[in-house]
C-alpha cells in the first residue's frame, strides 16, 4: 500500500531541511514507501512500531526495533490451533500492517493444516461491516480472526458480528484489545482473545 503523504514528509525533511536520521515512522505503509529513497540516499532511518516483515528487507539503512509480523503470526496460527480450531475465517483491514499480520497467521494456521474458509478486506474509511460478516459466516467458520490498524473498526466489527448472531471465539492481536476497540464494541467484546507475543 503506498503511502504519498510519507513520500512527502521524506523528501522534505531530506531534500529541504537535509535531515540524514529520521526517526519514525509509526506505521508499515508509510515505512515501506519511505524507505526505498532512503536506502538510496543513503539516510538512515528507525522505526519502533513499524511491523510488516517486508521492511527487514530494507537493506543497509534501514532499522527496526519493534517485531515482526511474522512473530505475530506464528504465535496467533499456534494459539488459534491449540485452542481446537480448524475452520477460520479472516477479516483484514487493508493496510500493509493488517495485511501482514494476517498472511502470517493463515500461513502458520494452514501449515499446521488448518483451513482459510473465507478471506474478507475492508478499507480503512469503511463503517459498515454487515455484507462482509455475512460472506464468512455462511463458510461455517469455528473462529474469525480480525487483523486491524484503527481501534474504531475493530470495535464495530465486534458489534456488528454479535448483532448478526455470532458467538464463537474472535481473535486479534494488541489492536483489538486496544482501549478504543473495546469502548466502541462494550459488552460485544467479551470474549476476544488478543495474542500479544513476549519479545525476545
Amino acid at each position: 500500500m503506498y503511502r504519498p503523504d510519507s513520500v512527502t514528509a521524506y523528501t522534505k525533511l531530506t531534500a529541504v531541511d537535509g535531515v540524514k536520521i529520521i526517526l519514525g515512522t509509526t506505521c508499515s505503509s508509510a515505512m515501506l514507501a519511505a524507505a526505498t529513497l532512503a536506502e538510496k540516499e543513503g539516510v538512515i532511518m528507525f522505526t519502533a512500531q513499524a511491523t510488516n516483515p517486508l521492511i527487514a528487507d530494507a537493506r543497509d539503512y534501514i532499522f527496526r526495533s519493534a517485531m515482526s509480523d511474522v512473530l505475530v503470526g506464528v504465535d496467533t496460527g499456534n494459539t488459534i490451533w491449540s485452542d481446537g480450531i480448524r475452520r477460520l475465517a479472516t477479516f483484514t483491514e487493508a493496510t500493509d500492517y493488517g495485511e501482514g499480520v494476517t498472511r502470517e497467521t493463515a500461513n502458520r494456521f494452514m501449515a499446521l493444516g488448518g483451513t482459510i474458509v473465507a478471506d474478507e478486506s475492508y478499507g480503512s474509511d469503511v463503517d459498515g461491516f454487515r455484507a462482509a460478516i455475512h460472506r464468512m459466516l455462511g463458510e461455517s467458520p469455528e473462529a474469525i480472526h480480525i487483523a486491524a490498524q484503527g481501534e474504531f473498526s475493530v470495535g464495530a466489527i465486534l458489534k456488528q458480528l454479535r448483532e448478526l448472531g455470532w458467538d464463537g471465539p474472535v481473535y486479534g492481536e494488541i489492536v483489538a484489545i486496544g482501549n478504543t476497540a473495546l469502548d466502541v464494541a462494550g459488552d460485544d467484546a467479551t470474549g476476544v482473545i488478543g495474542i500479544v507475543p513476549a519479545l525476545d
